[in-house]
């Protein structure tokens, strides 16, 4: 990440403030260990803040996973694990997709799913998750639930251009 995001921090879910979140141009909310799915249930109350940020966000597996159950998304464990590489099919096109083909391969690493949230777009969607990539209708959000940093690193990129014109 480090490689393409230059000036970023980690920050610990649990230190995040309304004031902390002020210094920064942009979020990108992580992944987590797959063990973690219960816990995440019970964490969600520390990600509320999510629906009232205006600066570009960016969701990655869990991540993705917390912003839909934030609007409203239903969280449901998967019969198939996904673990592997597999193709997305863009639905729509958006920012974040740019320059990217309309079928591509990303490494996935994930054993639940959400349904679309309300106010949300579908961008892309696999054999293996209904909501592979979303975009918030007004606000610059969006979702991914494969992993980007492992096998699509232009998303990452897409990211960084949308939020270039924010900063300035």
């Amino acid at each position: 990440m480090k490689k393409i995001v230059k000036n970023s921090d980690v920050v610990h879910f649990t230190k995040v403030t309304r004031k902390l979140l002020d210094d920064y141009d942009a979020i990108i909310l992580s992944g987590s260990h797959l063990s973690d799915r219960e816990d995440i249930k019970n964490r969600l109350h520390h990600y509320q803040w999510v629906k009232s940020v205006d600066k570009p966000m960016l969701g990655i597996c869990a991540g993705h996973q917390i912003i839909g159950e934030i609007f409203g998304a239903k969280r449901f464990h998967k019969k198939e694990d996904a673990e592997g590489y597999y193709h997305i099919y863009i639905d729509e096109r958006g920012p974040i997709l740019k320059g990217i083909r309309s079928d591509f391969r990303v490494f996935e690493r994930h054993t639940d799913s959400i349904n679309l949230p309300r106010g949300f777009i579908l961008l892309g969607h696999s054999r293996v998750c209904d909501v592979e990539v979303m975009r918030h209708k007004s606000k610059p959000i969006y979702g991914v639930q494969f992993h980007p940093e492992r096998s699509k690193k232009r998303v990452l990129e897409n990211f960084v251009d949308i939020v270039k014109p924010v900063k300035t």
